[in-house]
């Protein structure tokens, strides 16, 4: 299910990226007519995956490569705060995750939530991108 709403911006040489997420009031996580802010672990995880997607896709283009969609996992959120306990449906959120580390397989990434100038949510994300699994002929 996808939660984030647009890429606002892509910078793959400072290794950031920039989405917006509008909570639902429709969601299937809203209770009596507002978001939980648990939910902004999820909005952070999906704009990873949209970093991720986004470098893939430009290495690919490079190369003139096939990008396939990949699993990943969250195998840690160090540091995560919720200044807030819910969302107000329709609320732009700007989510806005930033590489600091990454090898073969895993990476981490410093993320915040921000309702206008503040930040409502916060973690530092370590991710695992498992290899490919070998194509059996």
């Amino acid at each position: 299910m996808r939660l984030i709403d647009e890429v606002l911006a892509y910078d793959p040489t400072g290794a950031t990226i920039a989405c917006r997420a509008l909570p639902k009031a429709d969601s299937i996580f809203a209770s009596e007519g507002k978001v939980p802010a648990v939910l902004a672990l999820e909005y952070m995880a999906q704009t990873v995956a949209a970093y991720v997607t986004l470098h893939r896709l430009t290495q690919a283009s490079a190369s003139s490569g096939e990008v396939k969609p990949r699993i990943g996992f969250i195998i840690g959120a160090r540091k995560l705060r919720f200044h807030v306990s819910d969302f107000e449906p329709g609320a732009p959120l700007t989510v806005v995750a930033h590489m600091t580390w990454r090898d073969e397989a895993t990476a981490s990434f410093d993320c915040a939530v921000r309702l206008e100038e503040q930040t409502v949510a916060s973690t530092q994300l370590m991710v695992y991108e498992p290899p490919e699994p070998a194509e059996h002929s």
